[in-house]
């Protein structure tokens, strides 16, 4: 075989190994799921079965949050009261969980960070009922900044250690560090695999 080839067969080999590390850490970052937590996460409103924006957009406030628990993901979504009221999902009136001047917040599942839920809602404007698609952009989602409660019996570096770290925000983590290893890991086998098969055909 001459040297060109085996240049050649090497290059094949780069590339093919190349899109399999791209497949498999795909494949693994998609089967991993947000953690236990509470998020904001940034929605979008289309006309229903479009990708196109709602005129009723600016009646949604973005971002909303999700509640995730157990595997279940609880979305928190406010509408402004004045131009959308009586929402409803899959049918069913959602929970209103608050109301805060023109703004009433609304609960109701959602099977992914990533899903489009169509939604139902009344416009007193136009005495009529309509229908709007709610995307939740789930690359958005952050965690919600939480509170706790301060220990008197610490002392003050132990203390302020503790203010440090409630004021982080931190990211939610699409994939671990062992997903990640055995991504790379995955990959390299595979081309070095890869590789022996096409020296051993071309031999």
């Amino acid at each position: 075989m001459t040297i060109q080839k085996r240049k050649g067969n090497f290059i094949l080999t780069l590339v093919v190994g190349f899109i399999l590390m791209i497949s498999i850490g795909s494949s693994v970052q998609a089967a991993v799921s947000l953690q236990d937590a509470t998020y904001n996460i940034g929605v979008k409103v289309f006309k229903s079965g479009e990708t196109t924006e709602s005129r009723s957009a600016g009646s949604v406030k973005s971002p909303a949050k999700i509640v995730v628990s157990g595997g279940k993901i609880q979305a928190q979504v406010a509408f402004k009261n004045t131009s959308l009221t009586e929402v409803k999902v899959g049918g069913s009136s959602a929970k209103v969980i608050s109301t805060s001047g023109e703004w009433t917040t609304y609960q109701f599942s959602i099977s992914n960070e990533n899903a489009t839920v169509p939604v139902s809602v009344m416009v007193p404007a136009m005495g009529a009922t309509q229908t709007i698609d709610l995307s939740f952009q789930g690359n958005t989602a952050d965690l919600v900044q939480g509170t706790e409660k301060k220990d008197t019996t610490t002392n003050k570096s132990a203390t302020s250690d503790t203010k440090k770290n409630t004021n982080k925000t931190e990211s939610p983590k699409t994939a671990d560090d062992f997903n990640i290893l055995i991504t790379v890991l995955s990959a390299m086998f595979g081309m070095i695999a890869l590789y022996g098969v096409v020296k051993k055909v071309k031999q």
